[in-house]
């Protein structure tokens, strides 16, 4: 499979969770919301969908052209990071 159709594939898999997740913390948070956090909710839910459409195109496009490696390194990196600073006791798991 190419690299761009295992992540659309991906992507497309996350729908339904996201969406329930979503619904699911609407429901638990409508005894909160009057009417001027609706808004505020609408806005942000509709720039969150935006800012998601678009840095889903970017990988995408990425992945056309590019391996994922440079996502393995990171990944390494940071975990090497991470552990390193819990082994110090600069940060608590």
């Amino acid at each position: 499979m190419e690299r761009e159709t295992a992540a659309r594939f991906s992507f497309l898999l996350s729908i339904p969770a996201v969406l329930a997740s979503g619904l699911l913390e609407l429901k638990q948070s409508l005894d909160y919301i009057n009417f001027a956090d609706s808004v505020n909710l609408f806005a942000a839910t509709l720039t969150a969908a935006v800012v998601g459409y678009l840095s889903i195109e970017l990988l995408l496009r990425f992945l056309k052209k590019r391996t994922t490696f440079i996502f393995v390194y990171y990944r390494i990196i940071l975990g090497i990071a991470i552990l390193s600073l819990i082994l110090s006791n600069i940060i608590k798991p």
